[in-house]
């Protein structure tokens, strides 16, 4: 996703520097000094790239659609609801929270147990994504609430979808944490809402995501 937000920037970039530069030899004022051509020029085209990248940023983050388009297959940022089953069998609901950019994504994480009770916390450390084989890795650090564990983990996600250019909306994997050793299975379906709803209600939802699938 970072190649291509670059490629987009250079591209635009190229445009305008080749406008200003025009502009520049247009001007007999500047042709009489070849460095102040030279100064000028490059003091523009660099702070021309600065410029777009930080516009491109910026609309992205405000207009969705730029966003999904940049990023393209590997988009994942927003709200996902599932469940797993714990080493011991029981049940749990998973909120989590996929936070990207051009440059990364962060995961974090909340389980709770079957009486809606928040019972873990996680968030990402280093991760790998591809889009085209549809593959989400990344460790992660893990915090107890209510059963006291700490401790690391890796998870592994494939993304569920018709073409390998689709956006996911369903990702079914596995994780080990590594006081455990064993692995869990995992599911999890994106909240496709603008408006999100709060932690209650998405748990609530996790929860009847299970119970649809058990059926």
């Amino acid at each position: 996703m970072k190649n291509k937000f670059y490629s987009i920037v250079l591209t635009f970039s190229t445009i305008l520097i080749f406008i200003i530069w025009k502009l520049i030899l247009q001007n007999s004022v500047f042709m009489n000094d070849i460095w102040r051509v030279i100064l000028i020029g490059g003091l523009l085209s660099f702070g021309t790239f600065k410029g777009v990248v930080k516009l491109i940023m910026f609309l992205a983050e405000n207009f969705s659609w730029l966003k999904i388009f940049i990023i393209g297959n590997e988009y994942l940022n927003g709200k996902w609801i599932g469940y797993y089953r714990g080493a011991s069998g029981d049940i749990r609901y998973i909120v989590e929270t996929f936070e990207q950019n051009f440059d990364e994504l962060k995961i974090r994480g909340h389980s709770f147990n079957e009486n809606l009770e928040l019972h873990s916390s996680w968030e990402s450390k280093s991760l790998s994504i591809d889009g085209n084989s549809g593959k989400l890795i990344y460790a992660y650090a893990v915090t107890g609430i209510i059963e006291p564990m700490n401790g690391i983990g890796i998870a592994e996600f494939d993304f569920e979808r018709a073409k390998k250019n689709e956006i996911p909306k369903i990702i079914r994997g596995f994780s080990i944490d590594s006081h455990i050793g064993k692995k869990i299975a995992s599911y999890e379906e994106k909240v496709i809402e603008k408006i999100i709803p709060n932690e209650k209600e998405l748990v609530l939802r996790a929860k009847r995501i299970y119970e649809s699938n058990i059926k």
